[in-house]
């Protein structure tokens, strides 16, 4: 059976986002609004993809089929793995709120990864962060006959906060296994290089369901740079009118450091 892609992985705490503690059936927890509405059209970015490897469900020990290694695959977890601040962006514009994030390395020892464990928190709120999830990356073969790669999401068992502030020790995640995770479904970001300084990822159409605030469907855009990462998320109802996420453009992440266990 084909990969299933799953969930958008940044949610920002943006304008006509949903209050904390609302959580919709993907349990994402979502920050306070902070400002202003105005329309904004959908751009969804990506390529139709088939997988390099095929999969049903996280690999069961050690000894699953290894990931194949390409040089977009490299270079995808290159970018994305590190500590992100847009504290420059959130100083200049009030409409975007401080927030930091951190994506570190884990189960370095697989085959089958690379596995990342990704925390993000509001600057002020570093100790209750509102993003905790794991991330695996695979390798694609896009129709245009480009390497891709798509990156699935994985929710933590039992309570999240548990593994707050991990990104320190991503050892701590030895504790628990891939089988312990809840893949979420049908919302795959695949990932292109665009020329030789961008890749750019994104969901595919209305594929992303949703029952957070009144949204049906999601889509998140991201784009990564060797100096920063810029991410976009909305929410659509029905009618494809944009109910939640930003109205003001992407959140613009400057890399601020590279945890030890990423080099």
């Amino acid at each position: 059976m084909p990969i299933k892609t799953v969930g958008p992985s940044l949610p920002m705490p943006t304008d006509r986002t949903p209050a904390p503690g609302h959580r919709s059936r993907d349990r994402r927890p979502i920050v306070r609004p902070t400002s202003g509405l105005f329309a904004i059209a959908v751009a969804v970015l990506g390529a139709a993809c088939t997988p390099v490897e095929q999969i049903d469900s996280p690999p069961s020990d050690q000894a699953s089929t290894p990931t194949a290694v390409t040089p977009s695959l490299l270079k995808t977890r290159a970018w994305l793995v590190g500590s992100f601040s847009n504290a420059t962006q959130s100083a200049a514009d009030p409409d975007f709120r401080s927030i930091d994030l951190h994506v570190v390395p884990i189960w370095t020892s697989r085959r089958d990864g690379p596995w990342l464990y990704v925390e993000q928190a509001v600057t002020e709120a570093p100790t209750r962060p509102y993003r905790q999830q794991v991330h695996r990356l695979l390798p694609m073969h896009a129709t245009n006959g480009r390497d891709a790669v798509t990156r699935l999401v994985f929710t933590l068992p039992g309570d999240p906060i548990a593994f707050a502030g991990a990104w320190r020790t991503p050892e701590a995640f030895d504790a628990i296994t891939p089988e312990e995770l809840e893949m979420l479904e049908g919302c795959g970001v695949t990932f292109e290089l665009d020329g030789l300084e961008r890749i750019r990822g994104s969901t595919l159409g209305r594929n992303c369901a949703s029952s957070l605030g009144d949204a049906v469907y999601i889509t998140t855009e991201v784009e990564l740079f060797r100096d920063r990462l810029e991410t976009l998320e909305r929410g659509y109802d029905a009618d494809g009118e944009q109910v939640w996420g930003s109205e003001h453009g992407p959140y613009r992440l400057d890399r601020v450091g590279r945890p030890s266990a990423s080099e």
